[in-house]
């Protein structure tokens, strides 16, 4: 077993870097440090805990990687020196002193965390990984917007500095680039300390004030030995003294970030090609005299003048009385007080203090790091990493032997029995030992309490083969302690579960507020559980604003791409290469499904058909291709144009297409009898683009000749032209509404245009620098989407016109943007490949309402839609499904809140008619009479042209099962019948047999929720019902056995977890497959109480609760293999807890007061179905068989699986 040095004498020839003799760096002249390049490759993984993801930067201070620590599982990002920096003792020694002292700031709501330093080849920080940019970027991008946004920056900053000089620290190099932002807008200042390193040393202040000239000499030395920090941030006294910065040089920079946050630009500016001594000598001929700009508010003009003020004794004196000022000023805004909290200053905690002690213990000084240690268990007497630490040091310098690192570690563990950190560094004791059965059952035992531990596993691993236990490593703690860890976990995990609840209960904008402050939590800002609710919420709200934005995703390998589309689900794109393929994605994971030859040309434009099983493609050889996603086939080409095409627009409803060509033309085309309809000719130059209204009457188009034109598809008139672009229009959409349209061009420019005013002038959008290739609205049609061949994709606010946020860096352009059916991400196609684009969304909440005006347009688009399947003189028909995907078209159009029951009143008052019974609902469109006689006319086209089809449309039939294949034979995945397809093995010992007969279904009054209420008798036929829910790997097999995409399960699942992140028709098609189907909400309310009436199945004490189920005080925020927990009498598992269970029956809050008597199967119609059972995210009193809950038929969830009936 190798052990550290004596602590008190550390090797004169080699700095000791850790316990081991192999971990050792000798210092001397042309010493290369081991793995500063070799080891930190991209892909790399360091000690088998640090994953390297990517280089995030390099420059003249170092490196920076972003790393996946395994058994914290964050990313971390990490800083490494230049060789040169740290090229001897003394350097290296205060590089790591001033990283320790960023380390001792502990964990600060503004500031970045600095978790601990370790000397791995080089001396390496780790620290917060950042993904919302830097205040720089922010700044540049004009992110903050107004004076709030202004003094709310300035105060975040001022409590960093505030806190950080309380604890002696001076920044140095404060400036926007050094405060990272979270995309929700908190300011976190980082690198303390460093500015200082491999600069000037600290001199003494009684040392005189040079003369003017051999000031500027020590200036043109730091300049050329880069030892200088940030020029137009650097304070007077900085310039030729680094090392006699105060704190007041931090004022001084904050002053001219103030400046710069209130005016948009520096006040002190250096020129480009200008060099630092230049510019420094010009300051010192000016005085360094500052005047606030014309406009700037007093106070704030009057508190920069101060900061900025050439004499550091007349600054204010430290960061308090700024931030108080700030304040005051934020409240005098009528914004009510400031509403960030404060933070107390806290002592450090045992966590900081332990990792300082191991980088102390790396650099070979133990006999400080023993007083550090020391003090962590004063703090903590039983830490596992301080009494570990502590002990390895002890046994260097033979003051301690194994046994009794061993026994301390057994006292901590005994202290924390939910922590598998002592029973771990156990292992490591006993294994260095050569005690490796001891060892194995130590590492065991934490792999049981914590399975999937990387570190026990790797141990257990070295362990067992007997290599590398001989060395002993220090133990780093995450920063909040094991215990800290949890309790934040479960914060975020209850606010979460509160969230839900208030969802399910109908307090949308009280759920909002709740998520919210899950996101506050610290490192959950973007947790995908959080992001996913609120997504789900803004289906109930109206989208007000955009938050943040930021790249989420690049699909691997995608190569430069010419377009992309969204499926109407949401749930896979599809995007056309310069290589000549077709590839079909993912969305949620990136991963490629398949990629195919879309033909003897390259495609230029995609798109979907509603059912999400069909698309087409068109390009370069004038044909419009028709896809089986399904297969990946080709189900039939349709030739055409007599150039390459442009531009593809299918219909809401997938009867028709529109595509535009260089040959001058666009065209209308049938897909339900694959041949063209119409073709409409009036530009005199190449159609670069056309789209189709959302009522399929009107297109709209535009060349290179710069000008839009308006089609009347039941005439093939020209209706109007908009000219106005110069040079070519390279993309057009129409709003949800019909009411807008905008227009991109080759000049640099957007116009958005009101369709219902003729004579209105456009409005002009100005932001890119290049050609925009690509434009969009969002669903509901607030907000545009403009992507450029100058790398910006910009979203803006289509009623003023201005930007709401702008995303850069992609340096080699786009070609197209669309956005997701619910605008949660946006994802575009350019020279870079498929990029994803998470877009956070500020929504407001209205209260739920029988109507609004501004849904009129889209009821009438449905009416008329129907209209057309119903051909001349009938009045129109849908089916509940298709009203069900009414109400979601609202949601994601934001009318989620207007009332099921009063959107199906007033279809029936537009047509004047009332439903007499009717179960479809065949309503007479008086009101849209005009409308219809247009229709008409295109109907008549349609047959006209139609060969066999006979008559009307066939209602309800899918375009894509009229298409017929190009070939005699189909592709067999494509049109094999139901019973072809290969079925999963149902012995009948997997399913309970319920046998017929009554029981008391719901609630008691003064228990459970009102629509848990009253509680009723219920007598239902005898059933069947799976005994487990259905897995992730069984619903896997019926994916593939289909050819239908699975939904990415989380990063927690594995086969043997239920199946979740699946919506009601996943499930109800995976019991069709089995030949079963999902049971009703009584059948699965009988089953769930096994024939019982106690609270629980189990009985009426909840203290028997963690025995079976896994909820939020027992499953650590994930699911659990199906089956770990007890059976209830009927021997079923997981009936509560673990995932929450799809059922048969739509939803009505006071269904139970109606119901029938026997077997009821609910609601014969409704906008939500049932949910039963709770989930691991849910609280314990939502486990009781009677608990209900709901949600829409598309909606998915990492908490909702289902079992067959």
């Amino acid at each position: 077993m190798s052990v550290p040095e004596d602590p008190q004498r550390p090797p004169p020839e080699t700095l000791t870097l850790g316990p081991s003799p192999q971990n050792t760096l000798t210092l001397g002249p042309g010493a290369t440090a081991p793995g500063q390049a070799a080891g930190w490759a991209p892909g790399a993984v360091i000690d088998e805990l640090y994953e390297v993801r990517s280089i995030l930067g390099a420059g003249g201070f170092g490196s920076v990687h972003k790393v996946y620590h395994r058994a914290w599982k964050m990313e971390l990002a990490v800083k490494s020196p230049r060789e040169d920096r740290v090229s001897d003792r003394r350097a290296l020694e205060l590089f790591v002193q001033e990283a320790n002292t960023w380390v001792g700031l502990g964990l600060h709501p503004h500031i970045t965390a600095c978790y601990f330093v370790r000397v791995l080849g080089l001396p390496r920080i780790f620290v917060e990984y950042m993904e919302g940019g830097s205040l720089s970027d922010w700044l540049r991008l004009g992110q903050v917007k107004d004076l709030k946004a202004v003094l709310d920056m300035a105060i975040q900053l001022a409590r960093a500095m505030e806190y950080a000089q309380g604890r002696g620290l001076v920044h140095r190099d404060l400036k926007p680039g050094n405060c990272l932002m979270t995309p929700g807008g908190t300011l976190k200042v980082t690198d303390f300390g460093l500015a200082k390193v491999g600069g000037a040393q600290d001199v003494p202040d009684a040392a005189p004030e040079p003369p003017e000239g051999a000031k500027i000499a020590r200036v043109r030395e730091a300049t050329m030995t880069g030892r200088l920090g940030t020029p137009e941030y650097m304070a007077p006294e900085q310039w030729y003294q680094a090392g006699k910065a105060t704190g007041a040089a931090d004022v001084w920079a904050f002053g001219v970030i103030l400046h710069e946050l209130a005016a948009g630009g520096r006040p002190f500016a250096m020129a480009d090609d200008e060099p630092p001594d230049a510019f420094y000598a010009r300051m010192l001929e000016s005085q360094w005299r500052y005047e606030p700009p014309q406009g700037m508010p007093e106070g704030l003009a009057r508190l920069i003048v101060s900061c900025l003020a050439a004499d550091p004794a007349r600054r204010p004196q430290g960061f308090t009385p700024l931030r108080e000022s700030l304040e005051e000023s934020y409240a005098k805004l009528g914004a009510g007080p400031y509403p960030r909290e404060a933070v107390r200053d806290t002592p450090l905690s045992a966590d900081v203090l332990n990792n300082q002690g191991v980088s102390l213990a790396d650099l070979g000084r133990g006999a400080e790091a023993l007083r550090l240690f020391a003090s962590a268990l004063k703090v903590d007497p039983t830490h596992p990493g301080a009494v570990y630490n502590e002990g390895l040091l002890l046994l260097g310098a033979g003051r301690l032997d194994a046994a009794g690192i061993i026994a301390r570690l057994a006292q901590s563990a005994k202290a924390r029995p939910k922590d598998w950190t002592p029973r771990y560094l156990q292992g490591l004791v006993l294994a260095s030992g050569k005690a490796g059965p001891l060892a194995l059952a130590e590492f065991d035992a934490v792999l049981a309490a914590s399975p999937g531990n990387p570190r026990a596993a790797a141990a257990r691993q070295r362990a067992e083969s007997g290599s590398g236990t001989d060395r002993l490593e220090f133990f780093v703690a995450l920063p909040q302690g094991a215990e800290s860890a949890r309790m934040t976990d479960t914060a975020f995990q209850a606010l979460l579960a509160r969230a839900r609840a208030e969802l399910e209960a109908g307090q949308w904008g009280k759920a909002y507020q709740t998520a919210s402050k899950a996101r506050g939590v610290q490192g959950q800002d973007r947790s995908p559980q959080v992001l996913d609710l609120i997504a789900e919420l803004g289906l109930r709200g109206v989208r007000q604003g955009l938050k943040a934005g930021w790249q989420k995703q690049a699909f691997a390998g995608s190569g430069p791409a010419a377009c992309a589309g969204v499926s109407p689900d949401g749930r896979l794109v599809l995007s056309a290469h310069e290589d000549r393929t077709l590839r079909l994605w993912e969305l949620g994971t990136g991963r490629l499904l398949w990629s195919r030859e879309a033909g003897s040309g390259a495609a230029r434009a995609v798109g979907f058909l509603p059912d999400g099983k069909t698309a087409l493609s068109a390009g370069a050889d004038g044909t419009l291709q028709v896809w089986d996603l399904g297969s990946g086939a080709r189900a039939r080409e349709l030739p055409g144009h007599a150039g390459p095409v442009n531009a593809l627009s299918v219909s809401s409803d997938g009867r028709y297409a529109l595509t535009a060509s260089d040959d001058k033309t666009i065209w209308l085309w049938d897909l339900a009898a694959g041949g063209r309809l119409r073709s409409l000719t009036a530009h005199a130059a190449p159609v670069t683009t056309a789209c189709l209204s959302p009522d399929c009457r009107r297109a709209v188009s535009g060349g290179q000749d710069g000008v839009l034109r308006c089609w009347d598809l039941s005439r093939a008139e020209l209706q109007r032209e908009f000219p106005g672009h110069v040079g070519a229009v390279q993309a057009s959409a129409v709003s949800a509404d019909g009411r807008r349209l905008v227009s991109a061009g080759a000049d640099q420019a957007l116009r958005l245009w009101d369709l219902a005013a003729p004579a209105s002038q456009p409005r002009l959008l100005l932001g890119h620098q290049g050609p925009v290739r690509g434009a969009c609205f969002t669903p509901e049609g607030r907000f545009v989407l403009s992507a450029g061949e100058d790398g910006r994709l910009i979203v803006w606010d289509a009623s003023s016109g201005k930007r709401a946020w702008t995303f850069e860096g992609q340096t080699q352009g786009f070609s197209s943007v669309c956005a997701s059916p619910e605008a949660r991400c946006a994802v575009t196609a350019g020279k870079d490949g498929v990029l994803v684009w998470e877009l956070d969304w500020e929504f407001s909440f209205p209260e739920s309402s029988d109507w609004h005006e501004g849904a009129q347009p889209l009821l009438e688009s449905f009416l008329s839609r129907r209209s057309f399947a119903s051909g001349p003189g009938e009045a129109p028909a849908w089916s509940d499904a298709e009203f069900a995907g009414l109400l979601t078209d609202l949601s994601r159009k934001g009318y989620g809140w207007l009332k099921p029951e009063a959107v199906r009143s007033r279809l029936q008052s537009l047509s004047g008619t009332k439903e007499k019974g009717h179960p479809r609902g065949r309503l007479l469109l008086l009101s849209l009479a005009a409308g219809l006689v247009a229709a008409a006319l295109i109907l008549g086209l349609l047959r006209a042209r139609r060969t066999g089809a006979g008559g009307a449309f066939a209602r309800r039939e899918s375009p894509a099962d009229r298409i017929q294949p190009a070939q005699p034979a189909p592709p067999p995945a494509a049109a094999a019948p139901e019973a072809a397809l290969p079925k999963p093995a149902a012995p009948a010992d997997d399913m309970a047999l319920i046998p017929a007969g009554p029981f008391l279904m719901g609630s008691s009054a003064g228990e459970g929720s009102p629509d848990q209420q009253p509680r009723h008798q219920v007598a239902l036929a005898e059933f069947r019902i799976d005994r487990l829910p259905v897995t992730a790997a069984q619903y896997r097999a019926f994916s593939e056995a289909k050819g239908r995409a699975m939904r990415e399960q989380p990063p927690w699942s594995a086969g043997d977890h239920p199946v979740v992140n699946v919506d009601w028709e996943d499930a109800a098609a995976y019991c069709r497959w089995r030949g079963a189907r999902l049971p009703t909400e009584a059948e699965f309310e009988k089953a769930a109480r096994g024939g019982t009436q106690t609270r629980f199945s189990f009985g009426d004490d909840a203290a028997g609760l963690p025995d079976h189920a896994w909820f939020a005080g027992n499953s650590e925020g994930r699911t659990h293999p199906v089956g770990q927990k007890r059976p209830n009498p009927s021997g079923l598992y997981d009936m509560a807890g673990n995932a929450s269970q799809w059922t048969a029956d739509w939803y009505s809050g006071d269904y139970y007061r109606r119901s029938p008597p026997r077997d009821p199967r609910g609601p014969s119609e409704g906008k939500f179905r049932v949910v039963r059972g709770s989930s691991w995210a849910h609280p314990p009193e939502w486990n009781v068989p009677a608990f209900r809950s709901r949600s829409e038929p598309a909606r998915i969830s990492d908490t909702r699986g289902f079992r067959c009936a």
